[in-house]
Parts: structure tokens; sequence; C-alpha cells
């Protein structure tokens, strides 16, 4: 969330929240942040983006499909620009030198030439990623992750914990440049809520986490800690550049995701020691705003108020209309924050359910997650449902959100087809993954020529994996949560922001995605042990309803679609629905011309039939005919018998 608050009112909001405690952060001023006690029972939708631009505007920028060997990355060019404070160049011949730095390591022990050294080996390696023809791995050996139990997810959990920490580092560090140099453009719902994790997780006055929590696992922490870092982040960039093409996004997702790893790896091995120094970032930059406003880029003009009380609104107008901010450099600053914020946010929401919620009682190997992408019969939209692990449900129906969406469940179909499923047979603890995924073509796709509808294809053969090991639950969840949760909604806000500010001389595009059915589901072993069967409909996801199996099968979409084409042939107006009905008002004109034709015919016979008197007969028949003209122009309301004879019947209600 942008602030449009000016830099004074900025400062003073940063310097009342209490740096020990973490306090002066209130929990209502951040609309998008739902406490994890609440989340069990809430309903998240994705954010609207009209703000940033119309997605009806995105049809201009799409280019073709994405082909790996089309893919071109040039390494030398982003290692040379890895220093842009040092050198920016913004157009051709205009140059600035000497600004601010972001993802600095260097408060953190490490020297400028290794900082540029590690920043280099991770963008090599991302590079490497992206172009590799194989899905990305997770390195490391099986026993780092143990085993798929309770004390395997406790493990993930707490490696979680650590990149979720050193996160909130590297946005705190980020924030705190933009606070100083360009407030406009500081991000203050997501750096207060970064400070008060920090302040709430170490203890400053010990110096070290509180309540002598330990976070680190008992073995191979570092190693199995890079290795998840590593296998995160190279399935982030092989999204990523898989979702829009051009230089401008290449260059700066690889180079601002390698320093994010870099930096991860850096703080996460002291903690306690990146904690402290941060926070003394945060004293400084209080220090240098008391004395100094100019350091922040704001000039003072001295002038006196029309009154001295500090709570007078003219007061305040006045002296906010005094203050001058400097806005050079605005599209250094614009450039650093879209692609360090949005990854950021991008990464938390990649990780958020490795771990488990510590403020409610589930165990952390009891749970099940599952989400489907299905058609809504409407104008061939999609819409996506998702349960997440801690219950959490999500619903997202924008088409880019479905697109990437798609996008992460393609890669991740990748990764799951290496995997081979685990000889469950006496083992008592394992995670089970499932998915399925089938054609969808989009409006303006030829007809079939056989009778079959398009939703009738059958869907791929779904597999099913059991996983005994963590190293291939971790695997197999970390793509999963691209695709299920707030990733593919963080994903299209990000790509629609890099669109605005790209170059127009060298824009980015978005690459044509192909359009698929989908769905996944992950449960533990113990989540059905534990599971009570005569709650199971109430504990039911998302992918076992009756709406979602149908869904898959393709039924309500056919009956659906069969209803919609015959509404099309309505005429709806504000006093009725015409409805062309031809046999209607054939079959019923037909029965009255019978009955009248049949009294003609008793009339002239009448001197040949012996017994009978056809008069009666006759206006026997001519009386039913009439009643069934009068009831048949009751039911189609008042309208003239002129319109059924044109097959044009009115009616009352759809049932009729």
């Amino acid at each position: 969330m942008n602030s449009e608050t000016s830099s004074r009112s900025a400062s003073k909001e940063v310097s009342n929240v209490d740096v020990e405690r973490g306090d002066g952060v209130k929990w209502s001023d951040k609309p998008n942040f739902i406490k994890p006690v609440q989340r069990s029972n809430s309903i998240l939708f994705n954010r609207s983006t009209s703000q940033i631009g119309d997605h009806r505007a995105e049809d201009d920028v799409e280019g073709e499909e994405f082909r790996l060997r089309d893919l071109s990355i040039d390494v030398k060019r982003i290692v040379d620009s890895l220093r842009p404070h040092v050198l920016f160049r913004v157009k051709e011949g205009y140059e600035m030198k000497n600004l601010p730095k972001f993802d600095d390591m260097v408060r953190y022990g490490i020297r400028e030439e290794e900082e540029l050294e590690l920043w280099g080996l991770e963008v090599h390696r991302l590079a490497a990623v992206a172009k590799s023809e194989e899905p990305p791995t997770l390195e490391g050996n099986a026993e780092w992750f143990g085993d798929a139990d309770a004390a395997g997810y406790n493990r993930l959990h707490r490696l979680a914990l650590q990149i979720q920490y050193a996160i909130d580092i590297c946005i705190h560090d980020n924030e705190l440049v933009l606070l100083q140099y360009h407030p406009q453009l500081t991000n203050e719902s997501d750096y207060e809520f970064a400070h008060r994790r920090i302040c709430r997780t170490f203890d400053e006055d010990r110096g070290s986490i509180r309540y002598e929590r330990s976070i680190r696992i008992e073995k191979h922490n570092d190693e199995a800690l890079h290795a998840l870092v590593n296998y995160v982040t190279a399935l982030m960039i092989r999204l990523l550049l898989r979702s829009m093409s051009g230089r401008f996004w290449i260059e700066n997702c690889v180079s601002v995701l390698a320093k994010f790893a870099a930096k991860i790896k850096v703080v996460t091995a002291d903690l306690p020691s990146a904690f402290e120094r941060t926070l003394e970032a945060f004293r400084d930059f209080q220090i240098q705003v008391t004395q100094s406003p100019e350091a922040r880029g704001v000039h003072v003009v001295e002038a006196k108020s029309s009154s001295g009380s500090d709570d007078d609104p003219m007061a305040k107008q006045q002296k906010a209309l005094q203050e001058d901010i400097d806005t050079s450099g605005a599209r250094y600053f614009m450039e650093m924050d879209a692609f360090r914020h949005s990854l950021s946010n991008m990464i938390e929401a990649a990780i958020a359910d490795l771990s488990w919620n510590e403020e409610i009682e589930q165990p952390a190997d009891v749970f099940e997650t599952s989400s489907i992408v299905y058609d809504t019969g409407f104008h061939d939209r999609r819409t996506q449902l998702c349960r997440e692990r801690d219950g959490a449900i999500g619903a997202a129906g924008e088409r880019k959100v479905i697109d990437f969406a798609g996008v992460a469940f393609q890669i991740g179909s990748e990764v799951w087809e290496t995997l081979s499923s685990s000889n469950i047979h006496g083992v008592h603890s394992y995670t089970t993954l499932t998915w399925s995924r089938k054609p969808f073509s989009r409006e303006g796709q030829p007809k079939r020529k056989d009778s079959h509808d398009r939703l009738t294809e059958p869907a791929e053969n779904n597999p099913t994996v059991h996983m005994a090991g963590m190293l291939d639950v971790i695997k197999a969840l970390v793509p999963y949560l691209m695709y299920c949760g707030s990733f593919p909604t963080h994903l299209s806000m990000f790509t629609q922001l890099a669109v605005l500010i790209s170059d127009p001389t060298n824009p980015v595009r978005y690459y044509k995605q192909k359009s698929f059915l989908t769905g996944a589901r992950i449960h533990t072993s113990a989540y059905e042990r534990n599971k009570n069967p005569k709650s199971s409909l109430l504990s039911q996801t998302v992918y076992d309803t009756e709406m979602a199996r149908l869904a898959r099968q393709g039924k309500p979409n056919r009956q659906l679609k069969e209803e919609l084409e015959k509404a099309e042939k309505w005429t709806i107006d504000e006093k009725a629905i015409i409805i062309q009905h031809t046999w209607y008002s054939m079959i019923s004109l037909g029965v009255c011309a019978l009955l009248i034709a049949g009294g003609v015919a008793l009339i002239a016979v009448e001197d040949m039939a012996e017994g009978v008197d056809p008069s009666n007969l006759t206006a026997l028949a001519w009386a039913a005919a009439g009643f069934i003209m009068i009831f048949l122009q009751i039911q189609t309301s008042t309208g003239l018998a002129l319109e059924r004879l044109s097959s044009r019947p009115y009616c009352l209600s759809i049932h009729h």
C-alpha cells in the first residue's frame, strides 16, 4: 500500500512504534491482514486490481506462447548491473550516481566484494535453473528433513519461520531506505507488520529470541535451509519468466530474487544478531529524522503558522504545504520498490503454509488442503476455489489470476511427475498428493465436429503419489502453494505494475497461456485417522464436494450450457418473456383444428348416422376447442391469438 502522507507524518508514525515491545501498530490499520486465529473462519477473495489498471488492457500486451528455446537471459549484463546505487541508467545519456543502497548486506558483516560475489553466484544459479529443461529439485539428503510425520513437519515449520524472519529483515531494511529518501513510496503496512514481528520475536535486552525458543533444527540446519531457499527461488524464477517476457522484466526479476536469496542465507546464519542490527538501523533513522529533516529530502521553509497549537487543522495544513519533498531520483526508487515489494510478498505467500498455525491446537501433521479451477459456464469464465492448510477459504475469478495459477500448476505438475510413490504398507505416517487436469477452450474456438460438448472430454487420469519422507513432501508442497492461495493474485498485481513502469520502447508482454481445468489435493494420513466420520461433511474440502466432483466430470457444465443456449433464443422485456416455441403453438392449434374439423364432419354425416345426435356432438367438440383455446390463452398471459400463430407465446413464468 503506497502512502500519500507527507514525510513528517510518516516519520511521526514510525517514531511512535516501540522498538522493544512492538507497540504502536494497530491491527485495525491493516485491512489486508487477518490474524491467524481467525483464518479458519475467513473467506478471502482476491483483491481488485482496478486501481492499478483495467484488466481488459492486458490483451494489448499479450504476445506468443512461452517457448524455452526462445528464453534469453543475459547473465553478464545482469551481473554488471547488480550495483544500481553506484550507477543507475535511466535513459541513454541520463545517469545517476551514488544513490541510496537497497538489499545491503554490509551491515551484517559481509564485505562489498563478498556481497557482489554472492549476488553473482545466485544470478548464475537462477539463470541456469530458468533455462533448464529439467524441473528444479530439492537438494540435500533425506535425513536432513526427516520422515513425513509430526517431527518432520515441525522441522519444516522451523525452516519456514527462519525464512519468514529473514524476509522481515529484508522488508525492514528496504522500507527504511524508502522512509528516509522517498517516503511517498513507503509500504507502511508491510513495514509496520515486519517491524512488529521482529520486536515480538527478538528480545533486545537479552540479545536472543524471546522465551528461549529454538527455531533452528537440531542437525544440518544451514544446509537444509539453503536447499529450501534454493528450491523456492528456483520455482519462482521459472514461474516469473514463463509469465511475462521482456528484458526489463527478466533482468530485474533475476537480480532482485538473487539478492533476496543471498541475504536470506546471510542473515539466517545468526538471526539474533541480524535482528539487533536491523533495529539499530531503525534507531539511527529515528535520530536522523529528529535532528535533520533535510536528511530525508525534506526542505522546510521557515514560516509562522496561523496558530501555535499542534491540534489546529489549519496549522497542520500550512505546515504540510511548507514542506517541499525532494522527488529527484523518483524513477530509481519506483523501480527498486516495485520489484522488491512485490517479490517479498510473493516469497511470503509461497512459504505461508510450510509452517503450521501456532495459535490453534491442530498438530503440525494433521491437515488437508485442496484447490480447483472450474468452468463457471458463463462466457467461458473460470474460477478458482482453494482451501488452505489452516482452513482459510479463498476464491479468485480474474482472468490473469487464473492464468497464472495455471502456470504454477504446469510447473508443479512437472515436479510431481518426477515423484515416485512410496510403499506405504506398514508405514504409519505419510502424505498423499492427487492432481488432475483437462483442456479448456476459450470463447471463439471452433466448434467440435461431433455432437459431444467440449467439456465432455475425459480428464487425464488422476495421478496419486504417497510420500513417506519430507524430502518428497517439500518437493510437492512448495509448487502446490504457488498454485493454491494468494500467490497468483500477488503475481497478477506485480505484472500489471511492471507493465505500467516499463519503458514503452522496450515493453514487457504477457505470454499467451494455455487454458486448463485443474485440481489438486494434499492431505496427511494423520488427518484421515483423526477425522471424525460423523462430522465428515463439515470437514469436507472443496476437492471432495459433490459440486467439484460433477464439475470435474462436466455434467453441470453441459446442462448449464444447454439451458443457456435455449435462453439465447428468448426475447425478454420488462413485462414478459417471449419464447420461440413452434411445437407448443402448432400442437395446440392442431388439437383445436382437429376438434373443429371433427364437428364439421359430424354435420356432414348427420343423415348417414343412425341413433346418433350429430348436432350435440358438434357442439361438444366446438366447446372443447373453445375451452382449450381459452385455457392456453390464460396460460400464456394476455398475448393475442395472432402471437401464437407466429409461434411466440407469452409466458407468465419460466415454468410455462
